[in-house]
């Protein structure tokens, strides 16, 4: 027996585990900071391999706000990590509920080795633990509790990505259309540097005028350079939310931008927002996993079972070899329990008390988004109907009263540069629009408002 017992010791410490990886990793912890291997190194992948390179608006003149958004929501990898987030939750479910694996048990009498004076002697057993009644049914709980939470942390990731993409193509199209409105005005203001060259020459008026024009020119020239920046910036915001390197090519935006269709009224937002927000349903899914975790700790109080069967050659008469058996835990240790207990019962209050924190914040996002669309819907009303409108009669009536002699050549410069500035904000409020209307959305929770275009934007509104 003492040799027996001295292989075991000398076996044991050489089981443990040995990692190359892990001892790598525990001097790098000590050592002093150091440029760190490329994961390309070891997995044979280079980072950039993992952008999409499939083709992507192939053959197009121009994307729609609804395309882009389905293309995001089908190559951007965050929805796809959320994907497989709730994909682990659900496989865990068979691994909770399922019992633990029997155990074979073998022994044997070393004595009885090639022993003249007894036969040989071994047992073997055969035996399978059986939780409490209403165990495995409360960790299966837990489990499915948590994947219907990861699902819904999936609908967050979704729409906080509509969100964001969102907002980058409706920035997207305003830097469009400004670049257009900027090239218009370049050409205005050429046309009235040539009519202050004639005047000039015809002695009617000052070179100053052609000089101011001429300044005024080389501003929107330079405001041009600035605009080919932001658009290239843009497009990339644009190629990385779909996954791809940022220098892409992507066709432009539409040249009419829908607007989202009518709000709904507050008070029917401020009552869906409570069944439809994710965030507060993710809440409320882990507060059920967490209440049946202390259902369970609750019944950690109570022991489990062993079922065994088994061949015990050690008895000599042959009847009595085969044997069966019943074993259970004793739960002495209670304090042990009464912790677990306790520490469950706290978090299930815990996340009572966030869901009623979230359940007003969720309210309070509600209400400051739909005031601020609002604010943007009357704002793209005023430059739509009025202030773009009088801007345009504005400068027509400057022009006029130019070539009559009547006004100066800043006068009309200063109603040009009007014009420009409301066509600008009229663009930039279509944009905004868009962007606070995406945010009540992401607040109550529905489906982004691009995606519930009303045919293609109300009526006396799709010359947007």
């Amino acid at each position: 027996m003492r040799p027996f017992l001295l292989a075991i010791l000398a076996i044991a410490p050489a089981c443990a585990y040995d990692s190359p990886r892990y001892d790598r990793l525990r001097r790098a912890a000590s050592a002093p900071m150091e440029r760190l291997p490329s994961p390309s190194s070891r997995h044979g992948q280079r980072p950039r391999d993992l952008l999409d390179a499939t083709p992507v608006f192939e053959n197009r003149t121009q994307i729609a706000l609804e395309d882009y958004l389905a293309e995001v929501q089908s190559r951007n990898p965050t929805l796809a990590a959320a994907r497989h987030a709730l994909e682990a939750a659900i496989a865990r479910y068979p691994e909770v509920t399922a019992l633990g694996d029997p155990m074979l048990g073998y022994a044997v009498a070393p004595a009885s080795i090639g022993s003249d004076a007894v036969g040989f002697s071994q047992r073997i057993e055969l035996s399978q633990r059986i939780p409490w009644p209403g165990k495995l049914g409360l960790r299966g709980d837990m489990a499915l509790s948590e994947a219907e939470a990861k699902q819904a942390d999936l609908r967050t990731a979704r729409d906080q990505l509509v969100r964001e993409a969102t907002s980058a193509f409706v920035r997207f199209y305003y830097i469009y259309r400004a670049i257009e409105i900027n090239e218009v005005n370049k050409a205005i203001l050429q046309e009235f540097r040539r009519a202050a060259e004639t005047r000039y020459a015809a002695g009617t008026a000052s070179k100053q005028d052609a000089l101011q024009a001429e300044v005024a020119y080389d501003h929107l020239l330079h405001r041009g350079i600035v605009l080919e920046r932001m658009r290239r910036v843009g497009q990339g915001q644009l190629n990385v939310l779909l996954n791809r390197t940022p220098t892409a090519d992507l066709p432009p935006p539409p040249q009419v931008l829908g607007v989202p269709g009518d709000r709904r009224p507050l008070e029917e937002l401020l009552d869906r927002s409570l069944s439809t927000r994710p965030e507060l349903a993710a809440l409320l899914y882990r507060l059920e996993g967490q209440e049946a975790a202390l259902a369970l700790a609750r019944k950690e109080h109570y022991p489990d079972f062993t079922v065994m069967g088994g061949y015990n050659s050690l008895w000599q008469e042959d009847d009595l070899r085969p044997i069966v058996g019943f074993g259970i835990n004793i739960p002495l240790q209670r304090s042990r329990r009464h912790g677990a207990v306790d520490r469950a019962a706290a978090d299930v209050l815990r996340l009572r008390a966030q869901i009623a924190e979230l359940t007003t914040k969720v309210a309070l996002e509600v209400q400051e988004s739909y005031e601020l669309v609002v604010e943007a819907e009357h704002v793209l009303h005023l430059y739509r109907t009025e202030l773009v409108p009088a801007a345009d009669e504005n400068l027509e009536a400057a022009r006029s009263a130019y070539a009559a002699g009547e006004i100066d050549f800043l006068s009309l410069l200063t109603a040009e540069r009007s014009l420009m500035e409301a066509q600008l904000a009229h663009q930039e409020s279509l944009a905004g629009y868009h962007e606070r209307f995406a945010d009540l959305e992401r607040a109550v929770g529905l489906p982004s408002a691009a995606a519930e275009l009303e045919g293609e934007g109300r009526e006396g509104e799709r010359d947007e």
